[in-house]
């Protein structure tokens, strides 16, 4: 993690990330991203995570911020996961499992 203009950049490796369908639009995939730090301290989404908090570049160009800690994709699920994986992000299963807790 770096300082840069007050606001604290990770890198992607310093980041989990877990694929959340969007039941109510099939085409798209909610994808959750957190600093791994945050979610280990606070066991959940920091919401001043978003675009500002990542290197120019270190998001692939098929992901959309939606809001804090959330980017959405039209990419079929695997081949999202893959992406994001390339990009040196972090799969976590403890993050779906919460986030899947945080839908029902």
């Amino acid at each position: 993690m770096k300082i840069i203009n007050n606001t604290k950049v990770f890198e992607p490796s310093e980041c989990i990330f877990c694929l959340d369908p969007d039941p109510d639009n099939p085409g798209y995939i909610m994808v959750c991203i957190t600093d791994k730090a945050y979610w280990d301290e606070n066991m959940c989404l920091n919401d001043q995570f978003g675009d500002h908090s990542l290197p120019d570049g270190a998001m692939p160009e098929s992901f959309c911020g939606a809001c804090d800690s959330m980017w959405e994709t039209e990419l079929p699920s695997e081949k999202a996961r893959q992406t994001l994986i390339k990009a040196g992000f972090i799969e976590s299963q403890e993050l779906a499992a919460y986030i899947k807790r945080c839908n029902s």
